[in-house]
């Protein structure tokens, strides 16, 4: 059973640890995961394995990788910057 999907890719060749999150939801099962820290404990993981996870800021930009925000995203990255488990891309 798939509930939601977190994907990312590396944005320097020279630094594969630092990547860019593309597409991150958790809408599956009607939504009934959002809002239990799952996502927030995948965050944790990556970063406990050495990953440094970035995000694009907030503007309005439609981009082809997916990496731009929409609907709660802005306000989880937000939290998840907060308490450092994401930097900001670009």
């Amino acid at each position: 059973m798939k509930v939601g999907e977190l994907t990312h890719r590396e944005v320097d060749e020279d630094e594969p640890m630092v990547r860019l999150i593309t597409h991150i939801f958790l809408e599956g099962e009607g939504g009934r995961y959002q809002g239990a820290g799952v996502m927030k404990r995948a965050l944790v993981e990556l970063q406990a394995y050495g990953y440094r996870m970035l995000c694009r800021p907030d503007d309005g930009i439609s981009r082809d990788d997916g990496s731009h925000l929409t609907q709660d995203a802005p306000r989880f990255f937000a939290r998840m910057e907060s308490r450092g488990l994401v930097g900001r891309f670009g």
